[in-house]
């Protein structure tokens, strides 16, 4: 399964395509930045991603954050949702105001918002932040649920690694003394949008796949194509036409 996971920023969007396996493991397919969502859409949600046996797919779910200037993300859900046939899965999305006690929560958008009634996926903060941390620091490569990334060396990889890792928890007492804790980034001069993206894309993998663990798939093997063999020279066709000239 292919999820996308895309957050808005002031002038352009940031995305991250993860794909999601049996046993729960996770890769980062491909991230970059767009200037708006109609080049996400034309580029990535209709695209065809291939697989090495030449099979191919598509994006099954997507989770744009709604929570900044909400009108494209929330047109192009709906155009999605209700206007293009096949239905694709695209849904806005925000953070949760509270502790859900669950990775996420389905709502709609309420009157007086961009789209009322529109679905609308509330992400808990806690949930989804742990679990992330979970594959970054605890986890090894191969290991059920841990996480890989697209092949390249440290150095293509350098600006997404500091946003993934750009976030951790700091506990406090409220005045109630009641333990509250908070996610900071260690590095406040630097961005963890990627870290967003793949909270969006995870949660867009548990919402497509109902609560169920992702079925493995059957490898087909393609054989390569067949060398034909040249017809010899002075063979005629039924009709008396050489298959090659003399």
């Amino acid at each position: 399964m292919l999820t996308l996971g895309v957050d808005r920023q002031e002038t352009h969007y940031k995305w991250l395509v993860s794909a999601w396996g049996p046993t729960s493991r996770a890769h980062v397919v491909d991230y970059g930045e767009a200037t708006s969502l109609e080049i996400l859409y034309q580029q990535l949600i209709l695209r065809d991603w291939p697989y090495e046996d030449r099979h191919r797919l598509r994006i099954g779910g997507t989770l744009i954050d709604c929570g900044y200037l909400p009108k494209e993300p929330c047109e192009l859900s709906y155009r999605c949702l209700y206007q293009t046939q096949p239905r694709q899965v695209v849904l806005v999305c925000r953070g949760a105001s509270g502790k859900l006690y669950q990775p996420f929560k389905m709502s709609t958008l309420g009157a007086g918002t961009t789209m009322p009634g529109l679905p609308n996926v509330l992400v808990d903060g806690d949930w989804t932040q742990t679990e992330i941390d979970k594959l970054l620091y605890e986890l090894r490569p191969g290991q059920d649920g841990s996480l890989s990334l697209c092949a390249g060396s440290l150095d293509d990889h350098e600006a997404l690694v500091k946003e993934l890792v750009n976030d951790m928890p700091e506990t406090k007492l409220d005045s109630s003394n009641h333990t509250r804790v908070r996610w900071n980034r260690p590095d406040e001069g630097h961005p963890n949008d990627f870290r967003d993206c793949w909270r969006y894309g995870y949660v867009a993998h548990l919402i497509r796949a109902g609560g169920q663990a992702v079925r493995p798939r059957v490898v087909q093997v393609v054989a390569p194509p067949t060398a034909l063999t040249p017809a010899r020279r002075g063979v005629v066709r039924p009709d008396g036409r050489p298959y090659l000239p003399r």
